[in-house]
């Protein structure tokens, strides 16, 4: 199995003839910031339209939504993640089974590359998690966090970890 990790699937789109040829499994990472975090990465609306073709392609079980890292900020609150979360589930329903999440975590690298960033508060993960599951349920969509905090399993979230053996099966 062929297991591809990208924000921007579209380069490879035209070459899915060569790929299809393989298993292969995609982890599409999805997030709904702007050009002053991710300056390289498509807009969200564009990706998705990518994953919808990728899930036509492959299969909605072949193709894995990620939201990494979620960052809570003056900029990026709670709400605004729960409204933005609510848009992009909406978009993908049927296309994915799964969404996986993560917590921005404050690593040396993220610190140096990311100083403006903070540890997410535990209750604001609860908050986001408690949405971010209800959402996903009413849009079919299995929400999994990439080895976060098991407080999230009461709300519904899949916390076994993000590239699992199950995942890949």
């Amino acid at each position: 199995i062929l297991c591809f990790g990208t924000k921007n699937p579209g380069p490879l789109l035209p070459h899915l003839d060569e790929i299809g040829k393989f298993r292969t499994f995609w982890f599409v990472t999805m997030n709904p910031y702007g050009r002053e975090l991710e300056p390289h990465v498509p807009y969200w609306k564009k990706v998705a339209e990518y994953i919808r073709e990728l899930s036509r392609e492959f299969g909605p079980r072949a193709v894995s939504w990620r939201v990494s890292p979620i960052i809570v900020n003056g900029r990026y609150t709670v709400p605004w993640h729960i409204d933005r979360f609510a848009e992009m589930a909406e978009s993908l329903s049927g296309a994915v089974e799964t969404c996986m999440i993560a917590f921005l975590d404050l690593y040396a690298k993220t610190v140096r590359n990311f100083p403006e960033g903070r540890q997410v508060a535990p209750w604001e993960k609860a908050e986001i998690g408690k949405a971010f599951a209800e959402t996903a349920r009413r849009n079919g969509i299995r929400l999994i966090g990439c080895y976060e905090d098991q407080d999230l399993k009461k709300y519904g979230v899949d916390v076994s970890g993000c590239m699992t053996h199950h995942a890949l099966e």
